[in-house]
């Protein structure tokens, strides 16, 4: 059954995770580093909802590229408002010391600019998969397979659509690994009843069904 990891739930579970990951001895165990709505700036003096988006990526970094972690995800909205190349140049140089120790994947959220992105952000991770109009990519991990979706409607509005063509690449997808545990990253949320969630999200849930079948 795909594992959905949106931001939502991510933020409930987060504290602690660091020395959580640190703190254990089996290395049979992978480590994940997962961050979310970094909103990068050009301008490191750039504020966002009272905070400096600039230098808690900053402390963050720091953190991590500290510890033996395995993955890095970066789940949506890398970059401030509404994704321009200087943000992601930006968003690349404060990630440079988690990037040049870790294989780092990203994913696209409502702050983001596809093209722009994929034009500054060369180093991202994953094996990007074919998609029309859409970024991508998956890893696989032995019986496990990692899947970050893409979930960007349009730069600076806030609902989010994966998209007829997605969905059949993920359909298509799930049926050609059956075998494995899938973890889906996705930015927004799929939930039908949440105007700044999925606008398609009726059309996800058939995917657990498929997969658990």
């Amino acid at each position: 059954m795909p594992i959905v990891l949106d931001r939502r739930s991510f933020l409930k579970t987060a504290a602690g995770a660091l020395s959580l990951a640190s703190a254990r001895a089996d290395t049979s165990v992978a480590r994940v580093a997962l961050l979310s709505d970094t909103h990068i700036a050009a301008d490191k003096n750039d504020t966002y909802r009272g905070f400096n988006p600039f230098s808690n990526l900053t402390t963050v970094v720091g953190q991590v590229a500290q510890q033996p972690f395995d993955l890095a995800v970066v789940n949506g909205d890398l970059a401030r408002l509404t994704g321009e190349v200087a943000d992601y140049g930006q968003f690349a140089s404060l990630m440079k010391p988690i990037v040049e120790k870790t294989p780092t994947l990203l994913t696209m959220g409502n702050h983001d600019g596809r093209e722009h992105a994929e034009g500054a952000l060369t180093w991202k991770g994953g094996t990007v998969q074919p998609v029309a109009k859409k970024w991508v990519t998956t890893v696989e991990a032995g019986p496990v397979s990692l899947v970050f979706l893409d979930s960007l409607l349009a730069t600076n509005v806030t609902p989010g659509q994966l998209g007829k063509a997605q969905r059949t690449w993920l359909a298509n997808y799930l049926d050609g690994n059956a075998s494995k545990k899938i973890v889906v990253f996705v930015h927004h949320q799929p939930d039908p009843n949440d105007d700044g969630a999925l606008v398609d999200a009726e059309a996800f849930y058939p995917f657990f069904g498929r997969a658990a079948s």
